[in-house]
């Protein structure tokens, strides 16, 4: 009886950490390109991380989610004529593709649940097949079909415009504008602001991944919301 006792009080004065735990949510977004940038090694990809804060507490990592989309050969051919099946890597086997190249890294930057489950349900459409791989896809109306890796990462809303349908870009570049792409839609509450702490939750310090805070916003979006500045 004194045992069921203490296990009450422990109860009652230290409620479940996820009773108030507050959920948040979190892009880190990568580029891998060849030390000569040649367009066919380079590649676009983010996680997607779901933590749980409380105060004075550090944060859980409770989720985490790649969009990763690549031909399910790993073969880029910047030539094909017809789209080929793609494949969503994890992360960790977009690392191991990774090996050898320059790895960068941006964020994680908190998102907006909206966003979040955008990404989600853009995650669960490629895994179901429903979209191709190509790596040139600039045709009009192709998105319905097929997607290469930026597109697949970048275009989590499906009611919004087509991002650098005719800038064809890759690897660091394209990445970055991925973040512009993302802070033009309202999917990033502090674009300016990497979350540090939940990035050493996910057990990628001691890697080879350069981090950076380089994507600089387009000068449309410095002078209409110039508090994006990360200066």
């Amino acid at each position: 009886m004194p045992l069921l006792a203490a296990v009450l009080l422990v109860a009652v004065l230290c409620p479940s950490r996820r009773a108030s735990a507050e959920e948040r949510y979190f892009a880190l977004f990568f580029a891998h390109q060849t030390p000569d940038t040649r367009a066919e090694e380079a590649h676009t990809y983010i996680e997607f991380i779901r933590a749980e804060f409380q105060p004075n507490c550090p944060p859980i990592v409770v989720q985490r989610d790649t969009i990763s989309w690549l031909p399910a050969n790993t073969i880029v051919r910047l030539r094909a004529l017809r789209p080929e099946p793609g494949h969503n890597f994890t992360l960790e086997e977009t690392l191991e593709l990774g090996q050898g190249k320059n790895i960068f890294a941006w964020g994680p930057y908190e998102m907006t649940c909206q966003a979040y489950r955008f990404a989600m349900a853009r995650k669960a459409q490629l895994e179901s097949g429903a979209l191709m791989y190509k790596a040139i896809d600039v045709i009009p109306g192709q998105s319905r079909y097929s997607a290469n890796c930026i597109h697949g990462a970048a275009e989590i809303d499906p009611d919004a415009r087509r991002i650098g349908q005719y800038n064809i870009k890759y690897g660091e570049f394209a990445t970055k504008q991925a973040i512009r792409h993302y802070v033009s839609q309202g999917f990033l509450t502090n674009p300016c602001l990497p979350y540090d702490d939940i990035y050493e939750q996910l057990g990628l310090e001691g890697r080879c991944i350069q981090r950076r805070n380089d994507w600089e916003p387009n000068l449309v979006i410095r002078t209409l919301r110039p508090k994006l500045r990360c200066d």
